[in-house]
């Protein structure tokens, strides 16, 4: 470049300001919903799956690792204890633990082996992977602000996110894949209580009514190709494969809340003109300490046992 002096001994320069970009951003907030889409995922889980390509339909995620409220509030453990080496099953099923289960059908045909009541350290298996479980239902309904009512359908939710993340007990692959022989595919996972619009089918509209209809996204339907969305209006379950979602968007639940006197909801039964393949509400009997042989101290709780006082109740289904 050359730059021709002016008469007071000064050189002046015309230069044209280019516009700003922001490279990383773009980037930075991809990470971020897949963090939300995948139960709070930690960062370096995320960063790994990626890398090693153990899933499909998600991308390259190298975001730096970082913690949101959520993690904290649903996720905040102790230090960590030594390690104990434990027995490792060799194929699927081939070892199964259990946790306050009644009856098992069929019969089983190896033995059965028991822990000591009040003693979970002999079962520790399935109460590390309890404890992952409550942690990540936590996090995802502290996220989006939901009611303590769909405690049941974000465990639901949150044990198809966790057979299909990394775990330490398999190398560089999912439980999915080694169950099924293939790797997960992502793609159609969304961040559970987002706002979700299902569309309402053409037979069920007059000319002017509204095309979708405002719901919230609470994980995908086991056998389908559809998603679960509940509406809170008509306080119902709806499946829908036409779904439009807005992930960064919750419902206003404070709002709602008001409108039912304050308290949380209970769901009530009844019919719509466009009610389809209606499934009935069967009574849910919990399982308590006392079913349990050689437990006989009545003010025992189980650490793991959910201490919410709402019932999870599973409202009535309809399709779209």
């Amino acid at each position: 470049m050359k730059v021709t002096r002016s008469k007071n001994r000064l050189y002046c320069i015309n230069l044209k300001m280019g516009t700003p970009i922001c490279l990383s951003s773009k980037l930075d907030e991809e990470a971020w919903l897949w963090h939300a889409r995948l139960g709070h995922l930690n960062f370096d889980a995320l960063k790994s799956m990626t890398h090693k390509k153990l899933v499909q339909g998600i991308p390259r995620i190298s975001h730096a690792s970082q913690i949101c409220d959520a993690c904290l509030l649903g996720k905040h453990i102790r230090a960590p204890f030594p390690n104990q080496a434990k027995f490792k099953s060799l194929k699927p099923l081939d070892l199964i633990y259990g946790d306050l289960c009644g009856p098992i059908s069929p019969p089983t045909h190896s033995a059965r082996q028991l822990t000591a009541p009040y003693l979970p350290q002999q079962n520790g298996v399935v109460e590390r992977r309890n404890r992952t479980m409550l942690s990540t239902t936590r996090s995802i309904m502290k996220a989006m602000l939901l009611p303590q009512n769909f405690w049941g359908e974000a465990v639901r939710h949150t044990i198809y996110v966790l057979n299909r993340i990394p775990t330490k007990a398999l190398k560089d692959a999912t439980p999915f894949e080694a169950l099924k022989g293939t790797k997960p595919d992502l793609r159609h996972l969304k961040v559970f209580g987002c706002i979700a619009y299902a569309k309402v089918p053409s037979n069920h509209l007059t000319k002017l009514d509204d095309i979708s209809v405002k719901m919230v996204y609470l994980g995908v339907e086991e056998g389908s190709k559809a998603y679960r969305l509940f509406d809170p209006i008509t306080k119902r379950i709806c499946i829908s494969r036409d779904v439009k979602f807005l992930e960064k968007d919750s419902w206003n639940w404070k709002d709602y809340m008001s409108e039912v006197g304050g308290e949380e909801p209970e769901w009530i039964d009844f019919t719509i003109d466009y009610n389809l393949n209606e499934t009935s509400q069967s009574e849910t009997i919990p399982v308590t300490t006392e079913d349990l042989t050689g437990n006989d101290d009545q003010g025992y709780q189980d650490p793991i046992t959910p201490t919410s006082p709402f019932t999870p109740v599973t409202p009535p289904t309809y399709a779209y």
